[in-house]
C-alpha cells in the first residue's frame, strides 16, 4: 500500500546517504 511505501521512503534517505558515502570513499581508495 501507499502507507508502506511512504514508511520505506522515510527510512531510505538516511540509508542511501550512508551507502553513497561509503561507496564514494571506497571508490576513492580504489583510485
Amino acid at each position: 500500500g501507499s502507507s508502506g511505501y511512504v514508511a520505506l521512503y522515510r527510512i531510505e534517505p538516511n540509508d542511501i546517504v550512508t551507502v553513497l558515502a561509503v561507496r564514494h570513499q571506497r571508490e576513492e581508495d580504489y583510485h
